[in-house]
């Protein structure tokens, strides 16, 4: 626990020297998984810092702290699962959101819309 607190401490804090440590490389890794799997895989962790991160990875690969092709495996099977939990979530939900979208519209707001000429 007190590993991920130094670890999240210095994202926070953007310092390079404590995230290079090679003691912190794999809890790093499994941060950077959990947080694109959730930004990708669920609706309400879109905020998540998934961009910012990046840009801080590429940062510590560029400083040879992390190595380039593990960490853009790890980033596509994150986000490749992410995705696919959220394909495969989308049937669970059934339509339930379509319907809930449709209870906030007035009948006479329903009534008075067009199809749109785009597929």
């Amino acid at each position: 626990m007190e590993l991920l607190t130094q670890l999240l401490n210095a994202l926070w804090a953007q310092d390079f020297e404590t995230l290079a440590n090679p003691s912190m490389i794999g809890m790093l890794y499994f941060v950077l998984f959990m947080i694109l799997f959730l930004e990708n895989g669920l609706l309400p962790a879109a905020f998540l810092p998934g961009d910012s991160l990046l840009i801080l990875v590429g940062v510590l690969i560029a400083k040879g702290a992390m190595g380039f092709p593990q960490t853009i495996l790890l980033l596509t099977v994150a986000a490749s699962l992410g995705l696919l939990g959220e394909l495969y979530s989308g049937p669970l939900a059934g339509e339930y959101p379509h319907r809930a979208k449709l209870a906030l519209s007035s009948p006479r707001t329903l009534s008075s819309t067009r199809p749109s000429p785009f597929p």
